[in-house]
């Protein structure tokens, strides 16, 4: 019985501090500060870090930025990349490649993937906004 009230806090105050990251992660795109969202959204759960970099592809794709939605996906995919590599949490090698596949479906025909030629590993993805 007890065990199972401990399990359950624990869960509640895990719940907790991934809202609470989340909305760190929303606060820094608000705040224009996107190039630190990748080491926090690492330890977010899948689907609010899904939620957050749709956010996040939407507000580059809505600014026609292609230059700052390359760099945003490649420093991400670093960070996914490793933390997926080293088995932490439940980052994907390619997560970042996932989440745009996702994010894609909502927006305007701008955003684009294509595969990168042969030098980077086959799950790598090169965007072009």
């Amino acid at each position: 019985m007890l065990r199972c009230r401990v399990r359950a806090r624990a869960a509640a105050t895990q719940g907790c501090a991934n809202e609470l990251l989340q909305l760190y992660a929303v606060h820094l795109l608000d705040s224009g500060q996107p190039a630190l969202l990748p080491p926090y959204a690492c330890h977010l759960r899948a689907g609010a870090r899904a939620d957050v970099f749709a956010l996040h592809l939407r507000l580059l794709n809505a600014a026609a930025a292609p230059d700052a939605c390359l760099a945003a996906f490649e420093e991400a995919s670093a960070w996914f990349g490793a933390w997926g590599a080293a088995g932490r949490g439940d980052v994907a090698p390619n997560e970042m490649a996932l989440l745009v596949e996702q994010a894609r479906a909502q927006l305007p025909p701008l955003l684009r993937l294509r595969p990168q030629p042969a030098e980077p590993p086959a799950h790598h993805y090169r965007m072009r906004c």
